[in-house]
């Protein structure tokens, strides 16, 4: 015989799924535990509203993480930084058992060099 699911089961599984999916997605992060390994790296990014991504996962501000030291488990991470007005920079780091310091100066993206040019006064006019 063929068991359907209630209503109620299927919010249950339904909210059971929204909290370990993200979970899961983050257990790539390799982030260190209290008993692993860990080594860590420490950021000095300008401008400091820059975001800081490892492996595609949102570690914070420059400025939040300045001065301190984000554990993780020894391996090779990619470490992503933004700023709006800024030319994003990609660094492959490998995490050992030591300190790993990265500083990176975020390029400016540069203005237009000229306006768009406007037609002189008269021209893209139909005469008779």
């Amino acid at each position: 015989m063929k068991r359907t699911m209630r209503r109620g089961e299927m919010l249950v599984a339904a909210a059971a799924a929204a909290v370990l999916v993200p979970l899961a997605a983050g257990c790539s992060q390799k982030k260190a535990t209290a008993k692993g390994p860990r080594g860590y790296i420490v950021l000095e990014v300008e401008p400091p509203q820059a975001r800081v991504f490892v492996n595609e996962v949102l570690q914070g501000s420059a400025e939040g993480l300045a001065g301190k030291r984000l554990a993780l488990v020894p391996g090779s991470y990619r470490v992503k930084l933004t700023a709006p007005g800024y030319f994003p920079e990609y660094r492959e780091v490998t995490v050992g058992k030591e300190v790993v310091t990265l500083e990176v100066v975020l390029r400016k993206v540069p203005p237009p060099l000229l306006e768009p040019a406007q037609p002189p006064a008269g021209e893209g006019k139909d005469f008779e």
